[in-house]
């Protein structure tokens, strides 16, 4: 009810008619924003290659410590810091689907998770 309240607030005090933004002050400098060149499809799969090489001998390290369900890796690599490619905490699930991917296959040297 209370969205509908502000809804109808700012329909009545609408004009109709968009306000310019006021112009930067005088002794602001404008800087030109410079957008890097978007990531080719083989830097991106290099990219990802690299992040897959790291985090198998990083989970076979933890194998070698002796942790080698899923869940305790999750809660190893959340206690170390160590995140996944987009930057997110790890789960049983994901730690299980990289391992079960193609590209970990081709980095493991053996089978690390006990279930």
């Amino acid at each position: 009810m209370k969205i509908v309240q502000r809804l109808i607030g700012f329909l009545r005090g609408w004009t109709g008619r968009l306000q310019p933004a006021p112009p930067p002050p005088a002794e602001t400098e404008i800087v030109p924003v410079t957008v890097p060149p978007a990531k080719t499809r083989e830097q991106r799969r290099e990219e990802i290659e690299a992040f897959v090489r790291n985090i198998v001998s990083r989970i076979e390290g933890s194998a070698a410590m002796g942790i080698t369900t899923p869940d305790a890796i999750a809660a190893h690599f959340n206690e170390t810091g160590v995140t996944t490619r987009k930057g997110r905490g790890w789960t049983a699930e994901t730690v299980q689907k990289l391992l079960s991917s193609p590209g970990a296959k081709r980095y493991r040297t053996k089978p690390i998770i006990g279930r």
